[in-house]
């Protein structure tokens, strides 16, 4: 058993990783239910909610604002494509430059990092798109 942890120490991380995005689902979960039933309340009493409530209810649909119509979300997208470009650059001349026998994984994440910041391209080219309409 002590040769097995010795071996595979690393998987800690991923597991802990995994732990806390079910944990983070959770809690998004409960903050959206709750908001629910907020609503649910108004709607009962026949009320209005106030705009700060329904404010708060689109932040919650669109979490990381990818249907906003503002133009700040277009450099973040930005900001993503870069680092992913300069990740992909940087393992691209680790595979070139670095050792033989682990050039197919630098290889390997390099492609996966440009694959990466050509999707952040298109989602910025989306967003373009969308606010000349």
């Amino acid at each position: 058993m002590e040769d097995l942890f010795r071996h595979f120490w690393w998987i800690i991380f991923p597991i802990f990783g995994m732990g806390m995005g079910v944990y983070g689902m959770w809690i998004d979960h409960r903050r959206r239910r709750d908001a629910i039933d907020l609503l649910k309340v108004y709607a009962q009493k026949g009320a209005e909610p106030p705009p700060e409530l329904t404010r708060v209810m689109a932040q919650m649909a669109d979490p990381w604002g990818l249907n906003s119509t503002n133009s700040s979300g277009r450099y973040n997208e930005l900001w993503s494509m870069a680092t992913f470009l300069a990740l992909c650059a940087g393992f691209s001349f680790a595979a070139y430059a670095g050792p033989a026998e682990a050039a197919w994984a630098f290889v390997m994440v390099a492609i996966i990092m440009g694959i990466f910041a050509i999707g952040a391209l298109i989602i910025v080219l989306v967003k373009l798109r969308d606010l000349k309409r």
